[in-house]
């Protein structure tokens, strides 16, 4: 028999890939260090201490502002007046200077102030002549109306304030209390029936 031809072996070398090794960063979690809490002047003090105020805001601001001051400064100065003159008269009724007698005029009150304590009938009086001019001869308010009242307010606690007694025959027919604001009189062409104004 024919011997077999053989055929060479084929030998391929081997590859060896070596690929690089990718180092990643390990996470590291914060460490948390705990404090401890001492109880000494430092801790006392901080539990003691008031927390501090909170940063003032417009609506903060306004509430710090007297009705008459809002309604002047939304530019309703008819309205400003008027509030202004009813503080006016409170406090006049507070330190029983006029009584809280339903119905007076503001000419009534401002004559009633003048005879118990003098020095209070000018502010009282000039307020009364501007509300008047406001609110029964219906003219236009302006800021100028509501800085006057703002200075004739200021004269009356000035006067107030002064050491001056009221006469005490007066004194015991006068009751502590607001009253009402009422225009004087009607007049042709004046404010109707309405502009009776309610206790403040």
């Amino acid at each position: 028999p024919r011997p077999r031809a053989r055929l060479p072996r084929l030998t391929l070398p081997r590859l060896r890939l070596r690929l690089p090794r990718l180092r990643l960063p390990r996470p590291r979690l914060p460490r948390l260090r705990l404090r401890r809490r001492r109880r000494g002047a430092d801790v006392v003090a901080a539990e003691g201490a008031s927390p501090s105020p909170p940063d003032e805001t417009p609506d903060r601001l306004d509430a710090h502002l007297s009705p008459a001051d809002r309604l002047a400064a939304e530019g309703r100065y008819a309205e400003a007046v008027r509030e202004r003159l009813r503080d006016m008269i409170r406090e006049l009724a507070a330190r029983q200077v006029v009584p809280a007698q339903p119905g007076l005029t503001v000419v009534e009150v401002g004559s009633t102030a003048a005879r118990n304590l003098p020095p209070t009938g000018p502010p009282v009086t000039a307020a009364g002549l501007i509300f008047s001019e406001l609110w029964y001869a219906q003219r236009p308010a302006s800021a100028d109306h509501d800085r006057r009242m703002r200075e004739l307010a200021a004269e009356l606690h000035r006067a107030l304030a002064a050491p001056q007694a009221v006469d005490p025959l007066d004194r015991a027919r006068i009751v502590s209390g607001p009253t009402s604001l009422v225009p004087e009189q009607s007049a042709p062409g004046g404010r109707p029936a309405d502009a009776r104004e309610e206790r403040p």
